[in-house]
């Protein structure tokens, strides 16, 4: 769509991306803009106590224009950490947490101590452990990077590494991360809202012109009563149509819902048991959480009558508090006739 543009018009609609840096070393801090097609160096400061309200005055007045598409703080190579290991495939969903948990093995610091980002690199040949990249950094220094960052009158969206290629990492916190509104990003919005309504409208038209040629073939059917032949071939289709829908009703209304689901599992497990994920796909359903007896609680899954086959997906692990965690496979089966009745007393 945009290739079909105008030159001009393409230019104004989707500019050349624009980013700022902010560089710091050891004593001196660097501030450059990258346009798309060129990078340009506008100014260099020293970091001196002594001398920050000259240098910050210099790195203001070398600005000019503060907005960008992205600004990026990177900070001094040694006071950014880069371990790489690897963790079970089945944690994927609470990648998080089992960093978090790692972060004082791996790390000198304790994960209330820093900010962090990480990235999967990929899977061991058996596919059972992922390849986890990091980058960390204390608190501390990415709170005083942010920081010079606004005197200046930059507003941070990323805090990185030094380094000559970006790899997207990001350790500036989540809601700090400012997300600067722009001409480019409403007119992409707005050409997408227009997409979603044209497309919205087809679907409309589609089915109106479906609806009308049923109400079509309804009087046709009537109108040749008379002719047997025709009218039975006619009257065929219709029931075969009828049929396939009813086949389809029946199969939809047979699958038990992810609310009915979630519902049936509320009443099965008891309090003191608690799930942070639920991923329920087909008839797979995969359950993680925290318990004070998952052993129990996996009986008590055994039993209702819409799971089969429950076991632990992967080991149980010791946690704290008294709540080890668990990873529960089961198979889902179809609804029962009667769900409610049989899951409100398991």
């Amino acid at each position: 769509m945009r290739a079909c543009l105008p030159g001009g018009l393409r230019e104004a609609l989707f500019p050349a991306p624009t980013r700022i840096e902010l560089a710091l070393g050891r004593d001196r801090v660097e501030l450059t803009r990258f346009d798309g097609r060129r990078r340009e160096r506008l100014a260099e400061a020293p970091i001196d106590p002594d001398q920050i309200d000259a240098s910050v005055a210099a790195l203001r007045s070398a600005l000019r224009r503060p907005r960008a598409d992205e600004v990026i703080v990177r900070l001094p190579a040694d006071k950014v950490l880069e371990p790489e290991f690897e963790v079970p495939a089945i944690a994927a969903g609470a990648l998080d947490e089992v960093i978090a948990q790692e972060m004082d093995r791996k790390t000198p610091f304790g994960a209330g101590d820093v900010h962090f980002d990480y990235k999967v690199a990929g899977a061991d040949a058996s596919r059972e452990n992922l390849r986890v990249r990091m980058r960390v950094a204390r608190r501390a220094d990415v709170t005083g990077a942010v920081g010079l960052a606004r005197t200046i009158g930059l507003a941070p969206t990323r805090v990185d590494g030094a380094g000559a290629v970006d790899e997207g990492y990001n350790l500036l916190p989540p809601d700090e991360r400012a997300r600067p509104s722009n001409f480019r990003s409403k007119a992409l919005g707005t050409m997408l809202f227009v997409t979603l309504f044209l497309g919205a409208a087809a679907l409309y038209v589609a089915f109106d012109r479906a609806e009308a040629a049923l109400r079509q073939i309804e009087a046709e059917v009537e109108r040749q009563r008379a002719r047997a032949a025709e009218v039975r071939a006619l009257q065929d289709r219709a029931d075969a149509l009828r049929t396939s829908a009813t086949e389809l009703i029946d199969a939809r209304q047979s699958r038990l819902t992810t609310a009915e689901l979630i519902a049936a599992l509320s009443r099965r497990i008891p309090d003191g048991h608690w799930l942070f994920e639920l991923r329920y796909r087909e008839r797979d359903l995969y359950l993680f959480g925290f318990s004070p007896a998952p052993t129990q609680l996996l009986r008590r899954l055994e039993a209702s009558p819409l799971l089969s086959e429950a076991s632990f997906a992967a080991p149980v692990v010791a946690g704290q508090e008294d709540a080890d965690r668990f990873t529960i496979r089961a198979q889902v089966g179809p609804r029962p006739a009667e769900t409610g009745a049989a899951e409100e007393k398991p």
